[in-house]
């Protein structure tokens, strides 16, 4: 069982965005040793494209002995349902993951509610919010990325 927490928001909206502030906020006061992507790492691991928006990503962190999972792709139901069959069978206390924000039928967030919530616990949602100006685009993020690091603080107990 894992407690979930989403970040949702419409296409471009910059869900990938914030889950990376989130990770780079982890990365503060967890475990230096982390998954990304699949692979051992000490450091900050986060992918920029060209528009220098932050890439799709999937980590694994340890903090207080709880395993912490942030992934960034929420977009495709069907690949979500494969990442988060994943990191429940690895043991993830806490899955921080993006879905769009379109509650229909087939929708990744439709997928978090109708196959993981009866057996896992939705704990926060947040919404991403978006700017059309550049330079507001991490500075516009900071209440979701902090209501998010206060509830992981609240279930570590920190």
């Amino acid at each position: 069982m894992a407690d979930l927490i989403i970040i949702r928001g419409t296409q471009d909206s910059g869900k990938t965005t914030t889950a990376g502030i989130v990770y780079q906020e982890l990365l503060k006061f967890c475990d230096h040793k982390h998954q990304f992507n699949g692979k051992d790492v000490t450091t900050d691991s986060l992918l920029y494209n060209d528009t220098e928006s932050t890439k799709d990503f999937i980590a694994i962190l340890t903090c207080k002995g709880k395993k912490i999972g942030i992934v960034s792709a929420g977009d495709i139901a069907e690949e979500l349902r494969k990442i988060f069959d994943k990191l429940i069978q690895l043991g993830v206390d806490i899955i921080v993951c993006c879905t769009r924000s379109i509650n229909k039928k087939g929708s990744a967030y439709r997928l978090i509610e109708d196959e993981y919530r009866a057996k896992n616990t939705i704990v926060l949602v947040v919404r991403s919010e978006f700017s059309p100006n550049v330079n507001d685009r991490y500075s516009i993020k900071q209440k979701a990325v902090q209501d998010i690091v206060d509830k992981i603080n609240e279930i570590l107990g920190r």
